[in-house]
């Protein structure tokens, strides 16, 4: 969205002055935190590589339990 375009929108709001309209434009246009489409994919693919990474250690910790839980059953009927 372009500085006009944006200018143009905040002046809608009722009892917004031309100074505070500036002074938010101006605050959004020298602002580094804004994100651009790039940053925002790269950060779902990072997102995306960490969440498999925490499902597949998730996996194994579930078979691994399940294992311990089936060896403990088996001993108890072995000793029953």
């Amino acid at each position: 969205m372009s500085e006009i375009a944006l200018y143009n929108l905040l002046k809608r709001i009722p009892d917004a002055t031309d100074n505070e309209v500036e002074k938010a434009i101006a605050g959004v246009v020298n602002s580094r935190e804004v994100a651009t489409k790039a940053d925002l994919a790269e950060l779902e693919t990072r997102l995306i590589k960490k969440m498999a990474n925490l499902e597949a250690r998730l996996s194994k910790q579930v078979y691994a339990v399940t294992g311990i839980v089936i060896a403990a059953v088996g001993l108890m009927i072995k000793f029953l």
